[in-house]
């Protein structure tokens, strides 16, 4: 037996006698962990055989891909330590742990009482007086550009943690072991109290327990809302918060927004992990803010990139696994680099075209020229790829070639064209435009609508993971919680929410979140056009002798006070 061997399964002392951290699954090896990643879809031998109408259903099984990534291991590997790590000083079997949910429950009752409004609050002083015996929490931001599986890679390592685990000694509550929340697409933080408690009782019902926090806060000042946060997230001792789409900080008004402000206080108060997802535009503004934070930014950033072009390397001694097939292959200088030939070659086998192309240097350089190494597009085509070819009428042999590749971008990808190109030209202050392309769902769906059969989701079997629906998109509409959320963002109040909703209705049953923030920015533009513009009303001056304005006090209408001020006379005598 080997030293390694014999360590195996030993606990980690500071892990020890701590519930929270009991209950969680084991730590997993490189392998195992890289392993969790890989989703291929189901295939069964007879698929390719199957008429056309039903592999077109079948190759939909594709929208579902993952495959293990070096990038996807590393970042589950980080997430797995700060959900260990942040437990260490959070133990319910200490006095110190069951001290500060009373203190926060103290500060929560204070902030009710002194309705401070939400103009005043100020997210470092809500929070500030709590200070956690021992905080062994750190912070992360994940970065990259849109389509390189940031949110996905997120996802499946939280995945492997059940959310929730319902504890009955030392004390009867329900443990959160991870919380993944949409930032509110203004940076509003009011709105971020909402999505924070809507995620909330959501895991919580998952799990049968029941809970009516966005209801109990629905109405509560922000100052409120925000210690209730602090309360809420100790109470069920949340292991790791998530906070989606960090870019959205941004929008908010001031170069550091309160948003930011509020989760280092609450990271520094209550000691929970933080993992942040977002574009490479939040780099800065958040690494900066909590690098200015007491611990600094913790595990850092972490970068998401594309998959790169050729190197030298790569270059050198170029030849195909499949150079016999194709004469004049050796001859073909690869534009794309080892990271993408391995993703592409293992993808290429998931094909339900009724012929089998095996994957060659010219076809892997259309591919990558088309999608310049983001890994969702590279999926989405290949899948469009096929669906041309099955759905193509009188064709006898489906086949890939570097021809169509580039025939189908050419009519499928030009919404995502100029993208392509800044990616392609490494046009940094370019791809700052494409921030917000972000959902490819809603574009990708207009572009095999037409072709499958039907436009009803295809039924999946658990195998093949859920469906990835965008952000707060119900049967392709908002749903009315997040609409509420996003519209009271916007500083619309509880009376005129009803009348802004029917306003943007279309927008919303079309799930178009991009045109409801869109319209509801623009009405708050006019709405504070319109204020300033409106001149201020002082108080009335009273009337003074020799004022005119005497001679009107208390005239019933307008002909008594012409009357008064000889008005009548004076129009008679100019009377023609």
């Amino acid at each position: 037996m080997t030293t390694s061997e014999t360590v195996r399964g030993v606990p980690i002392p500071e892990y020890a006698g701590n519930p929270f951290i009991e209950r969680l699954p084991p730590i997993l090896s490189a392998r195992a962990l890289q392993q969790t990643f890989d989703r291929p879809p189901v295939r069964e031998e007879h698929d390719t055989r199957r008429p056309a109408e039903e592999r077109l259903h079948v190759a939909l099984r594709l929208l579902h891909y993952s495959q293990p990534t070096a990038t996807g291991r590393e970042l589950a590997r980080r997430v797995e330590q700060m959900i260990y790590q942040g437990y260490i000083g959070r133990n319910p079997r200490t006095s110190d742990w069951m001290r500060l949910v009373q203190t926060c429950g103290r500060r929560e009752v204070a902030a009710k009482a002194e309705k401070t409004p939400a103009r005043n609050v100020k997210a470092t002083e809500v929070l500030g007086d709590l200070i956690p015996l021992c905080d062994t929490s750190t912070s992360m931001l994940v970065a990259g550009v849109p389509g390189v599986g940031k949110t996905h890679s997120v996802v499946v390592a939280l995945s492997r943690f059940k959310q929730v685990i319902y504890h009955t000694s030392p004390f009867a509550l329900a443990q959160i072991v991870w919380l993944r929340v949409e930032c509110p697409p203004t940076g509003s933080l009011a709105a971020l109290c909402t999505f924070f408690f809507a995620a909330v009782d959501k895991a919580l019902h998952a799990a049968g327990v029941s809970s009516t926090l966005e209801k109990e806060y629905k109405r509560a000042s922000l100052a409120a809302s925000l210690a209730g946060m602090a309360r809420v997230a100790n109470l069920h001792a949340i292991g790791c918060l998530v906070i989606d789409e960090i870019q959205n900080v941004k929008k908010a008004h001031g170069e550091v927004s309160e948003l930011l402000n509020f989760l280092v206080t609450l990271r520094n108060t209550i000691g929970i992990p933080i993992v942040m997802v977002g574009t490479t535009s939040s780099l800065r503004v958040v690494q900066r803010s909590f690098h200015d934070a007491r611990r600094g930014d913790g595990f850092g950033s972490m970068q998401f990139d594309r998959m790169p072009p050729a190197s030298p390397e790569d270059t050198e001694n170029d030849v195909g696994t499949n150079a016999v097939d194709i004469p004049d292959e050796k001859t073909v200088a690869k534009v794309y680099g080892a990271e993408f030939e391995g993703f592409a070659t293992r993808m290429w086998q998931h094909q339900y075209t009724n012929v089998f192309t095996p994957a060659s240097p010219p076809l892997l350089n259309a591919l990558y020229e088309e999608t310049q190494g983001v890994a969702d597009l590279m999926v989405k085509l290949f899948l469009l790829l096929q669906l041309h070819l099955i759905s193509t009428p009188g064709r006898a042999s489906e086949v890939i070639t570097p021809e169509l590749i580039r025939s189908v971008a050419d009519q499928k990808f030009n919404s995502v064209r100029p993208y392509i190109r800044a990616l392609r030209n490494n046009d940094w202050k370019a791809l700052e435009k494409f921030e917000d392309f972000i959902d490819y769902g809603k574009w990708f769906a207009s572009q095999i609508r037409g072709i499958v059969a039907g436009e009803q989701q295809p039924v999946q079997a658990e195998t093949h993971g859920e469906m990835r629906l965008p952000p707060m998109i119900v049967d392709g509409s908002i749903d009315r919680k997040s609409v509420e959320a996003i519209v009271a963002g916007f500083g619309v109040g509880p009376k005129d929410i009803e009348r802004v909703v029917a306003k943007h209705a279309v927008l919303i049953e079309t799930g178009n979140i991009t045109g409801l923030v869109d319209g509801l920015r623009a009405d708050l533009v006019a709405r504070q056009a319109q204020g300033k513009d409106r001149p201020k009303r002082g108080p009335k001056a009273p009337a003074i002798d020799g004022d005119l304005r005497a001679l009107a006090e208390g005239a019933k209408d307008g002909d008594e006070v012409a009357k008064r001020l000889g008005l009548s006379a004076l129009d008679s005598a100019l009377a023609p």
